[in-house]
């Protein structure tokens, strides 16, 4: 896996985080955003993820199946690690708590439920995320996985290759064969389908320099044959499964370190909170709001949709407990943003309504006149 320290000066803008003390030793430290005029955006995040129709009132409508997925061991220094997930040894130069391996069933359970309780907030208690995670270890300390049957780099040929959709479609299909030979799966007990592959994204590939990392997409099959044909363990019964959310186990992989000032400043870390948060509201029905032509921010960091992800919340090290940290790490993707009014009507619209938070104009009574103005217009007139 590629590690580096590297010195540049960020350019940022600062928000606050309350400032409290863990242990005597830790400090979450004031927050930053990052100055991201553009989004770093896969060309099949927008061939796939076309939005998906999904209805709340379908039964097991809040069931996730989430699948672990390795790769055949490589040294190949174009993508992300080695094909496997980090385990115990990878936590030997990890210096931060927060996403520190190893990624083992724990961890990722711990993960699933962050995402639950990050939709229950959002939906306001109308959706109870259930998941499952396979394959299930003998010991909730292993790790264990899938195996595709090639290295991560033949599934993400390069952006401009011909080959590039088909292999990411390569990819959905070999995952669900694999799990399929599980007989403890019932997939048709399941709405949603999440693939957490070994290894970094190539969003956060901020050096450029493995781009054989597989995207983070949400992957939504239109033609029939391309859709993974898969059997309930129980009975037999096939399944056709046509959607899942692709993302990675870690972010963290380009370390930047930023001298210059009197606390030295730490950039790169990622949690995968974010990530799994905005892939899995495309299965809820979701859609990007960010635009998908220019791939600049539209609502920005207000929505979890668009760039409401890239927070930076301040991780900052006092060895010696003086109040004053040696050393800060700016950790991304910890405190994903909930999705914006528009975004949440689009799964919850009825009941919000039924529960009388969400109303039509119309429906509502002003005692007082409510002057609406833009810049240069008076929508009165």
């Amino acid at each position: 896996m590629k590690r580096r320290l590297h010195p540049i000066i960020m350019v940022v803008i600062g928000f606050l985080l309350p400032l409290c003390t863990i242990a005597g030793t830790i400090q979450i430290t004031k927050g930053k955003l990052p100055d991201k005029s553009n989004r770093k955006v896969h060309p099949v995040e927008e061939i796939f993820s076309k939005r998906r129709n999904f209805d709340l009132n379908t039964r097991d409508a809040d069931k996730l199946l989430v699948l672990m997925i390795e790769f055949q061991t490589d040294d190949n220094e174009e993508s992300t690690g080695d094909g496997t997930f980090m385990d115990s040894t990878a936590a030997i130069d990890y210096p931060i708590t927060w996403g520190k391996p190893p990624h083992d069933f724990d961890y990722f359970t711990d993960q699933m439920e962050a995402l639950k309780y990050y939709y229950l907030a959002a939906s306001f208690e109308n959706f109870a995320l259930d998941y499952d995670i396979f394959p299930k270890p003998d010991n909730k300390k292993e790790i264990n996985a899938y195996t595709l049957p090639n290295e991560m780099s033949y599934y993400n040929p390069g952006i401009t290759s011909d080959l590039l959709v088909s292999r990411l479609e390569e990819y959905f299909m070999h995952s669900f064969v694999e799990a399929d030979q599980d007989e403890n799966i019932d997939f048709s007990d399941y709405s949603h389908f999440m693939l957490i592959h070994a290894g970094s994204d190539w969003q956060h590939d901020t050096f450029g320099d493995t781009p054989a990392d597989i995207p983070s997409f949400f992957i939504n099959v239109i033609e029939e044959e391309k859709m993974a044909v898969v059997h309930d363990g129980s009975s037999g019964n096939e399944v056709i499964i046509d959607h899942a959310c692709c993302v990675p186990e870690t972010i963290t992989q380009d370390i930047v370190e930023n001298t210059e000032g009197s606390i030295p400043e730490v950039y790169g870390y990622g949690l995968v909170n974010a990530v799994f948060a905005h892939e899995f509201g495309h299965s809820l029905g979701f859609v990007d709001l960010y635009n998908t032509r220019t791939f600049r921010p539209a609502v920005g960091y207000f929505d979890i949709m668009d760039s409401g992800g890239f927070g930076l919340a301040g991780y900052g090290i006092d060895d010696d407990d003086d109040d004053e940290p040696e050393i800060i790490y700016y950790v991304e993707g910890g405190f994903p943003v909930f999705p914006g009014a528009w975004s949440r009507s689009l799964a919850w619209e009825e009941e919000f309504r039924n529960m009388g938070i969400f109303k039509d104009v119309s429906e509502l009574y002003f005692i007082n006149e409510i002057q609406v103005r833009s810049a240069g217009l008076d929508f009165n007139d």
